[in-house]
Parts: C-alpha cells; structure tokens; sequence
C-alpha cells in the first residue's frame, strides 16, 4: 500500500483523481484510499502502475456485474471509515463487498440480512452471488431454510425456480430402499452442474425435458441415452 502512496502523492497533492468506471457512470477516487480497504482493487491497481505511473488521469475498468449504486456506498466508505446502506441496498452492497474481498463490510450485510431472513426472502438471499464464500452466513441460511421449509416451499420466489425434470433409475426395489436422498440430490446437483459448465447447456435446455438417469460404478450419475443400444 505504502507503494501506492508514493506513486500517487503528485496525483494527490495536485488534486487529481484516477476514474474507476462502474456500467456507464464515473467514479472519482484515489487509488491508495479503495486500496487500502480492497484487496482486490489492491492487486488491481498494483500490477499495471508501471505502465500506468506516466498518466495524470488514470481509467480503470470495472466489470463486476454488481450494483453502482452499492459500489458508492463502498468508495463513501473508504473515505469515511461509516458505512450507512438503506435496507433495500443491503444486498447489493454485499455482492459488491464480497467481489472485491471487503470482508469486513460483507461481514456486517451478511449479520443484516440473516437478522431480518423470512421466508419470503431467503430463497433469494440463499441464491446471492459470493454467499459461497462465508461458510457460516450459508449455514444460517440453510438452517432457517431447513425449519421453515413448510413455508416456503408455497412462495412464489420458489415456485418460480427453474424446475428440471429427472428420473433416477434403480436395478431393484432392494436398491430403491437403500438410497440415502440426502446423497441422491447431491448427485443430482452436481449432474446439473455439469451439464452446465462442461456441456454448455442452458437452464432453459434443462427444464423443457425429462431426464432419465443411472448411477454408474463411479458413483456419478449418468444419462441413460449414453448407454450403447442393443
């Protein structure tokens, strides 16, 4: 960070500003002060100052697919060390915060979020983007999801999920009894996840069949129109 400084102090003294572009809006900040709060903007800003160092206005880029919105909120911060979101910004801070690695102001929108989770909104709070990488805000989601899932499963957020078709086959009704469901919808899930990300199929591909799958040997579920014919 001290780097940063150094390299900025005649950008600052002079009142220059660097423009960070969100979408199509322009925000003014310094480089060592979102530094100094995001590892992320960090590292960004710390590769490419040598090729930059020559520039009074220097631009970065910013595609992170998050709120502008919420992205002022975190450069307010920055100066301000005081974080004020309205209610309804919460999570759009968090996708933000979580993106460029503010933990600390991730952290006080996940303690938000979960302190008003009902079960209108947890579906969708379950679904943010990030939310994978705060194992104990996922478990707090989970659980409320677990006790309340009578609920929920009649709210319209849910119901309109995408729904994929699928059967699982089995040799015998004896093999029937001993599937562990548990296990049969990590499978599933991680089926799904592959059609998606190695077979580039669409969700939308996803939900207009019905899927008929076997367990193989390696314990993964397979697609039975894979079985060879005859």
């Amino acid at each position: 960070l001290k780097e940063i400084f150094k390299k900025d102090e005649m950008r600052v003294t002079a009142t220059v500003y660097f423009i960070r572009q969100v979408g199509n809006i322009e925000v003014h900040a310094h480089r060592a002060v979102l530094a100094s709060i995001s590892p992320y903007l960090f590292e960004l800003f710390s590769t490419d100052q040598e090729q930059k160092r020559k520039e009074n206005v220097i631009t970065y880029k910013l595609n992170g697919g998050f709120d502008k919105v919420a992205f002022q909120f975190l450069v307010d911060y920055a100066y301000t060390a005081q974080l004020e979101v309205p209610a309804n910004q919460v999570k759009a801070v968090y996708i933000a915060a979580s993106h460029l690695k503010i933990d600390r102001v991730a952290r006080k929108c996940a303690q938000h979020l979960i302190k008003y989770l009902s079960t209108d909104n947890c579906i969708e709070i379950r679904s943010l983007p990030g939310i994978a990488k705060n194992k104990d805000f996922i478990k707090q989601v989970d659980d409320y999801i677990g006790q309340n899932f009578d609920q929920i499963k009649e709210n319209s957020y849910l119901l309109n999920l995408h729904c994929a078709r699928i059967e699982v086959l089995n040799q015998s009704k004896e093999e029937m009894t001993l599937v562990n469901s548990s296990s049969l919808c990590r499978l599933v899930l991680d089926w799904i996840k592959k059609q998606i990300t190695e077979d580039n199929i669409s969700l939308s591909a996803l939900t207009e069949n019905t899927f008929m799958l076997y367990l193989a040997i390696d314990n993964s579920l397979q697609d039975c129109n894979s079985l060879p014919t005859g």
